[in-house]
């Protein structure tokens, strides 16, 4: 054993001797291919520098297209609608609330089951400048929180804009905070999430006019906007942004003394937290009213064309009518978050009714009226498509081309016949007035 031992330790040195002659020889050959691998290393840098090149151009073009886009969704930069018809992504759809973590629903939630709890709006008790059992003289606006604004006579007997939130679980208990001046009438019209409020207020005692007004924390509470500079109009509708650019829509008298025409005009003030600004909607010596504005800062309302009010969508400074019946009265009332936005109103037919209509992407199309029911409005219209209004004095609910009449929605019955819906938020509550005068919120019975 030991002697083969000697022996292969003898095979494996001199194997060791012909590998390092080997290694020798390979070292000389490798040495001259080095020099042309380096050769090959430096063409191979100047096709990375064209990669390089290419994807800088790449870049350029992506940040070409931003210019033109909503939330990351390529547009159209004229008309604001998105360049590809194919997109149904819940998240793409209505990108400005893809998803609330508290409520843990997406911008485009619809409630299942339509069925609701109907809740009277009143002050609950004595206190605050309001008597227990007061209601509103108007209510406007709900947003996504359950927070309602309006107007309620206080304990002075004054008209004042109010706020209240109705909780998911106390919904008697509510009552009425007073967001008004003292001797000064005025009235809350519209509410964020994030708790700005518009809506207008007399500027002065014995004023005849009322002003576009704001309640806002970084504008030192309460502010005239006055945004056109006439000391004369309404906020009516308010949108935010991602980046927190705040966008509010309302009308005034542009006056001769800021060069203006001395007529009504639609606008839409903004502001990112430092500076506001101010787009008049429509020509010089056109009327015109602008009634929401969504996050995409998309505005609608109505302009006076020969004579005649007709629909408009309002988009990067340009007004673009919406197609009606014809030469007669037409309205849009609200505009959704839709990256390809929704708008719903009225447009009245040759026969002089007043018909529901929804234009989507521009196509006028008119919604069905409930049974044996004539002259319909839609007033508020959901990220999912919900639409609430009236039809012949009765409340309605509209889905997937379908109307309900909200009155026989309700679990519990009331003794007034519920007479319009006037708002809905993502969560499926609708804002309605009764024909006893009241508002009332109605809850979706499975939220509960």
């Amino acid at each position: 054993m030991e002697t083969k031992n000697v022996y292969r330790i003898g095979i494996l040195y001199l194997g060791m001797l012909l590998s390092l002659a080997t290694l020798s020889a390979s070292a000389s050959t490798w040495s001259r291919n080095y020099i042309y691998t380096n050769t090959v290393s430096n063409l191979n840098t100047q096709i990375f520098t064209n990669t390089n090149t290419n994807t800088n151009t790449s870049t350029n073009t992506k940040t070409t297209t931003r210019t033109c886009t909503v939330n990351g969704v390529p547009t159209d930069c004229t008309t604001g609608l998105p360049l590809s018809a194919t997109v149904t992504n819940a998240a793409w759809n209505c990108p400005e609330r893809r998803y609330e973590i508290i409520y843990g629903k997406y911008c485009d939630h619809r409630i299942k089951t339509l069925r609701f709890r109907p809740v009277k709006v009143r002050h609950a008790y004595d206190g605050a400048g309001f008597r227990a059992g007061t209601g509103l003289t108007q209510a406007y606006g709900v947003n996504d929180n359950g927070e309602i604004v309006g107007q309620a006579v206080n304990s002075s007997g004054e008209k004042h804009a109010v706020w209240l939130n109705i909780g998911p679980y106390y919904f008697e208990n509510h009552y009425f905070s007073e967001l008004g001046t003292p001797r000064l009438t005025s009235s809350a019209r519209a509410i964020s999430n994030e708790g700005t409020i518009v809506g207008e207020s007399q500027p002065s005692i014995g004023a005849t006019t009322k002003v576009d007004a704001i309640w806002h924390s970084q504008l030192g509470g309460f502010a005239l906007l006055n945004a056109l500079g006439g000391n004369s109009g309404i906020a009516t509708g308010l949108a935010r942004t991602s980046t927190y650019t705040e966008y509010v829509s309302g009308f005034g008298r542009w006056p001769s003394s800021v060069g203006g025409d001395g007529k009504v005009h639609g606008f839409v003030w903004s502001f990112d937290g430092r500076n506001r600004v101010v787009e008049r909607i429509g020509a010089a010596g056109q009327t015109s009213r602008a009634n929401d504005v969504n996050d995409s800062k998309m505005a609608v309302g109505y302009v006076i064309r020969s004579g005649v009010k007709n629909a408009f969508r309002w988009y990067a400074g340009q007004v673009h009518l919406l197609n009606d019946y014809g030469n007669f009265a037409s309205e849009a009332l609200d505009v959704n978050n839709n990256v390809s936005a929704k708008i719903v109103g009225y447009a009245t037919d040759a026969a002089g009714r007043k018909r529901a209509a929804q234009w989507d992407n521009g196509v006028f199309k008119m919604l069905p009226d409930l049974p044996n029911r004539a002259n319909s409005m839609a007033r508020a219209i959901t990220d999912g498509g919900d639409i609430v209004g009236e039809s012949g004095a009765r409340a309605a609910f509209w889905r997937d081309g379908k109307a309900y009449n909200l009155n026989a929605l309700l679990d519990t019955p009331l003794k007034t016949i519920l007479k319009t819906a006037i708002d809905i938020n993502r969560h499926g509550r609708v804002l309605v007035k009764g024909g006893d005068g009241f508002f009332y919120l109605l809850v979706p019975t499975e939220s509960r």
